[in-house]
């Protein structure tokens, strides 16, 4: 996931709200600590 995680980190940079809907859609819990 080092790819991918890195393509969603750069959306986080404009989407900063949807972080928490990204990390549920992705399902992926170490996401929302990056929130």
């Amino acid at each position: 996931l080092s790819g991918n995680n890195d393509v969603w980190k750069k959306k986080v940079g404009y989407h900063r709200g949807s972080v928490a809907e990204t990390a549920t859609l992705l399902g992926l819990p170490d996401s929302t600590r990056i929130a």
